[in-house]
């Protein structure tokens, strides 16, 4: 019911994050990692909740720990809220063609703004610009995939963290948030 009335596009993330266990408009207070992924930790303090991500809380004394709530599943209201809050820029970044999040690996260009080429390496992925590309042998371009339009799921990481490192969002979880979210768990 919650997701009735919103388009398509704003479904398939709410169910992606869902599903990936990412708790859109939530960051660690510890780490700042944003969004948590996978177990979210969760205190209620007088002015609003206390979130940590899993490997925060694992650094935690026991009788710390014994203080937090496990919230394993993202409280749909919240990701709901989110992605609402954050389509417009979505939606701006996705008809400029920006990579948010992504910048070209020679270049240094950042965000990369129209095609992006990428290759996997090891543990990463090797991003370069289309003006980079265009320079390339094309032996080594045939090493690349060609991106055009952005990862919904690196802009949505990309726009919860701005370029100063602070919050997109504020968190707006209230004590009934939290024991709602206890609920569903």
């Amino acid at each position: 019911a919650i997701l009735a009335g919103l388009p398509v596009e704003q479904v398939k993330i709410v169910e992606m994050a869902t599903s990936e266990k990412l708790h859109l408009g939530i960051w660690c207070d510890a780490t700042g990692v944003t969004p948590i992924a996978g177990t979210r930790y969760t205190k209620q303090l007088p002015n609003g909740t206390y979130d940590i991500c899993e490997a925060a809380f694992k650094k935690l004394p026991v009788a710390e720990q014994a203080t937090f709530v496990a919230i394993k599943i993202p409280d749909i209201k919240v990701v709901v809220k989110t992605v609402k809050q954050m389509w417009p820029a979505i939606e701006s970044a996705i008809a400029a063609k920006q990579h948010l999040g992504i910048g070209c690996d020679v270049s240094g260009a950042s965000p990369i703004t129209g095609n992006r080429y990428t290759k996997q390496l090891r543990n990463d992925t090797y991003d370069v610009c289309e003006e980079v590309y265009n320079r390339l042998s094309a032996e080594e371009q045939a090493e690349f995939r060609v991106v055009g339009s952005p990862d919904i799921m690196l802009l949505i990481k990309s726009l919860a963290t701005n370029a100063n490192g602070s919050n997109y969002l504020e968190p707006e979880l209230t004590a009934n948030d939290a024991v709602a979210a206890k609920a569903n768990d």
